[in-house]
């Protein structure tokens, strides 16, 4: 009978475990699920960037990881070159040499 205690209460003390277990299971896949929409998310809003509007240019980050449309300042020189900087994430994107 001791014997068959003990196995019982081995048993319902890994059955705890598991249960703990199926729980941190349970909130890491609620939060690779979240992680995976906000990426899909995040494609769509780069097929929908645009890189300017007139003669103002659109950080890329900005829009794709926040949807938002942040204007990017014109920079010269330095030993970058010239380059735009966004005013709200200061993204530096050097400009193309023509």
């Amino acid at each position: 009978m001791r014997i068959a205690t003990e196995l019982m209460s081995q048993a319902e003390h890994r059955a705890a475990a598991i249960r703990v277990e199926l729980d941190e299971l349970e909130l890491r896949k609620a939060g690779l699920v979240a992680e995976r929409e906000r990426c899909e998310a995040m494609a769509g809003r780069l097929r929908s960037f645009q890189v300017r509007a007139g003669a103002v240019y659109h950080c890329p980050r900005c829009w794709i990881e926040e949807e938002s449309r942040s204007q990017m300042a014109l920079k010269a020189g330095g030993g970058w070159g010239d380059h735009l900087v966004c005013e709200l994430c200061a993204l530096e994107v050097k400009l193309a040499e023509s």
